[in-house]
């Protein structure tokens, strides 16, 4: 789980930046994180506790600037709006 991700993390860091992979790059570090994100709210739900994940608003805008990143603006807002709508 959260320790092959942060394994992941390590190997994803490794790879060069260079113009041809990096927005690539960016879109895999945030699926990572994502799946993070889900793994510690499933934690926290079969421990009957809450999950407050401070970076909520920071995946949402990372996601954001992907997607402008590759593609038109049209629909942004509203896959923004469901993707904060999954993180609550």
């Amino acid at each position: 789980g959260l320790a092959h991700l942060k394994e992941c993390e390590i190997e994803i860091d490794a790879i060069k930046e260079d113009g041809k992979v990096l927005l690539s790059r960016k879109e895999i570090q945030l699926g990572v994180e994502m799946a993070r994100f889900a793994l510690e709210r499933g934690e926290a739900m079969i421990k009957g506790l809450a999950h407050t994940h401070p970076s909520k608003n920071s995946l949402v805008s990372k996601f954001e600037n992907i997607w402008l990143e590759r593609a038109r603006p049209g629909g942004l807002n509203e896959a923004s709006k469901y993707l904060s709508e999954a993180l609550d």
